[in-house]
């Protein structure tokens, strides 16, 4: 069925454009509408190999996920990452709840993984702020159920087309401390804000005393060698409290508008200006 359509979505396209090659002895050979064999370049796919059902997978995640979150109401989301290990009792539990409920309770949804963790502390302080509670929660080798806080719920098995719905979803990012999964959300944000490809939205990591080391990293080592510009970091804040957060994504929104800020309201953009600002002085 498959290879069916395919030929049937090629049929009035020139041979020659799809590179194909003509041979033979037959009437016509040597063109498109002789009778001799054609030649591939390559050959049209089959679906019966793992890495074409890995392909199929990848694009109905990506349309199903994108086709699900446009239907949801316009309200500006937040989206909140961190580790899925964090436990109840630790402070940057309690901390992510109360940065979601504050976000909620001012106009925000919040948008998690929707797994254990910071991304539970996000979700439940969501929904008890009054805001809806959307999680993308994927299927992992070490099997992590669905928080019980989510009043939407998008599966997904691979992590591109995840990475992509929360990118295409959020107006604002707020990250706190985490592992591998948690730097690879940080840096795919970072990374198309830089390049472009995503509007310069808030970019907030949450605890200095966490984060110091990474930007300062970023800052002594990539920039200082020219690996990366100085004002790459101005797509970074940092913020020590919830309320700090929320102040920095609310003050960078529109939230009746749900309309963006061009530039997000950073303490690391700050910090500069006043290191400049000496110099001059000097």
């Amino acid at each position: 069925m498959e290879q069916r359509r395919w030929r049937e979505e090629r049929a009035e396209t020139p041979l020659a454009a799809l590179g194909a090659t003509v041979t033979g002895t037959g009437t016509g050979a040597g063109t498109e509408t002789g009778t001799g064999r054609l030649h591939w370049p390559w050959s049209p796919p089959s679906f019966s190999s793992p890495q074409h059902w890995h392909v199929r997978t990848l694009l109905q995640e990506y349309l199903t996920g994108m086709a699900l979150l446009a239907g949801l109401s316009p309200t500006p989301i937040v989206a909140i990452f961190g580790s899925a290990r964090t436990t109840l009792d630790h402070p940057h539990y309690r901390a992510a709840y109360e940065t979601a409920r504050l976000l909620a309770q001012a106009g925000f949804a919040i948008i998690t993984g929707g797994g254990p963790g910071i991304m539970e502390a996000a979700n439940r302080g969501a929904r008890e702020g009054g805001a809806r509670s959307i999680g993308l929660p994927i299927r992992l080798a070490r099997e992590e159920r669905p928080n019980a806080y989510l009043d939407v719920a998008i599966p997904f098995t691979q992590f591109a087309p995840r990475k992509a719905a929360f990118l295409a979803a959020a107006s604002a990012f707020v990250i706190f401390p985490g592992g591998l999964g948690t730097l690879d959300e940080l840096f795919e944000a970072l990374c198309a804000m830089q390049a472009g490809h995503l509007a310069r939205l808030p970019l907030i990591l949450y605890g200095s005393a966490f984060w110091d080391g990474l930007i300062a990293f970023l800052r002594e080592r990539l920039a200082q060698a020219g690996l990366i510009d100085a004002s790459d970091l101005h797509l970074l804040a940092v913020a020590d409290a919830p309320a700090e957060a929320v102040s920095l994504v609310a003050g960078a929104h529109v939230v009746a508008e749900a309309e963006p800020a061009t530039e997000p309201l950073s303490p690391l953009r700050q910090q500069q200006g006043q290191e400049q600002e000496q110099e001059v002085a000097l």
